[in-house]
């Protein structure tokens, strides 16, 4: 990938279109993305990336970023991160293959990527919405890893991702011949959901 390359995620549940998109923006070096729910922004993330791996993010959350913010920094084992609203930030030592995700559809092919040489633990910001205030936006560490099931004839490839949110069960990606995802498929206790990459250009 050379060039900013644009598109949007959109959602379905058990067939049917939800209000719910990821406009995003691409170029090797970093990720834009909004998560929008009923035409308001409910996340915007900023990621910077070097070889692959998101090296930092700063993520807003609400309309317009004014409800909460933070900003995270990983290297050498240590996470630096930093709520907008604190005077000071935090220090948090990892494991020395830790990889950071920035929760936007736009970075999972490139997290999936990293993870087929094997589980590694992943930093996501907590935006639970029954985090706690001392919670909210702190780093979350678990285990994840993936399978490849096969490749596409256009390039692509079709994985298994298990860990994190979907645990055990896990969840099917598929990512394009630039590893970028461009489909989505989970089963949750309300439907079967599905993300779609669409108006790529």
């Amino acid at each position: 990938m050379s060039q900013a390359h644009r598109g949007s995620y959109q959602y379905w549940k058990d067939g049917q279109r939800q209000g719910i998109d990821e406009p995003s923006v691409w170029t090797p070096y970093q990720i834009q993305a909004r998560r929008r729910v009923g035409g308001r922004t409910a996340l915007s993330v900023t990621a910077d990336y070097a070889g692959g791996c998101c090296t930092g993010l700063v993520l807003h959350t609400g309309d317009d970023g004014t409800e909460a913010s933070v900003r995270y920094h990983i290297a050498r084992g240590r996470l630096d991160w930093q709520r907008d609203s604190e005077p000071a930030g935090q220090a948090l030592a990892l494991p020395a293959d830790a990889l950071l995700f920035p929760l936007m559809r736009a970075g999972s092919g490139w997290l999936i990527r990293q993870l087929a040489g094997g589980a590694r633990p992943v930093v996501v910001p907590d935006i639970r919405p029954d985090a706690t205030p001392a919670e909210r936006l702190a780093p979350i560490i678990s285990t994840r890893s993936v399978q490849l099931l096969e490749t596409t004839p256009d390039g692509g490839t079709r994985w298994r991702v298990f860990g994190g949110e979907y645990g055990q069960a896990g969840c099917e990606a598929w990512l394009d011949a630039d590893d970028r995802m461009s489909r989505y498929v989970w089963d949750a206790p309300d439907g079967r959901w599905e993300v779609r990459l669409l108006a790529d250009r």
